[in-house]
This record gives structure tokens, C-alpha cells and sequence, in this order.
């Protein structure tokens, strides 16, 4: 299963524009850090900084993204939506059921 899932990865990519950066995939991406103002900045403030993409591409770069994203996604099956069903319904009953047990422990030994 991992095999399709792969291939249709790989299918969804085809023809994409691949955005390289220099950090690897297993690190998050981390913003520079802004470098002080200089007096070429300081007589254009909203001048976008020498390499550093737009808020238009930035905006562009995650609009392309997000169709990659939907373009390799699949809607589940049947046994695939009950059993994603069932154990978020098991879920749901634990934190209440933890919720329901503070609660009754601060009126019970706390009143």
C-alpha cells in the first residue's frame, strides 16, 4: 500500500514546480532573522529585501502547494472512514471521560 501511495505521490508531482530551499525536509523551515535597518531600507520601507521572495510569490508558493496537496489526496473508502470514525468517537469518550473525572474530584474534595 505504501507502493501506491508512492507512485501516486510521484503521479501528483509530475509537471509541478519544486520550490528548493536549503533546509533539510526533517527540519521546519525557519524565517531569517531581519538584519538592521540600513539607510538603502530606511528610504524604502515596504521595498522587499534583496533575495527574499514577496508576499505575492509567498502567496503563489502556497496556493501551488495546496493543489499539490489536493491533487494526491484520496477520498477513503468505506472500512477506511468507520474505523477513522470509530477511533475519533474513542478518543472523544476519553477526554470526557478525564474531563468528567476532574470535574467530579474538585466538587466532590475541593467544596
Amino acid at each position: 500500500m505504501a507502493d501506491e501511495s508512492q507512485e501516486e505521490y510521484e503521479a501528483g508531482m509530475e509537471g509541478e514546480e519544486t520550490i528548493e530551499t536549503d533546509v533539510p525536509t526533517s527540519q521546519p523551515a525557519v524565517a531569517p532573522v531581519a538584519a538592521p535597518a540600513s539607510a538603502s531600507h530606511a528610504s524604502h520601507p515596504h521595498k522587499p529585501h534583496e533575495g527574499q521572495p514577496s508576499k505575492l510569490d509567498r502567496l503563489k508558493a502556497f496556493y501551488r502547494e495546496c493543489l499539490r496537496v489536493f491533487k494526491i489526496t484520496k477520498k477513503p473508502n468505506r472500512e477506511e472512514f468507520t474505523t477513522i470514525v470509530k477511533i475519533s468517537g474513542v478518543g472523544i469518550l476519553i477526554i470526557g471521560a478525564i474531563g468528567f473525572l476532574i470535574h467530579l474530584v474538585d466538587q466532590l474534595l475541593l467544596r
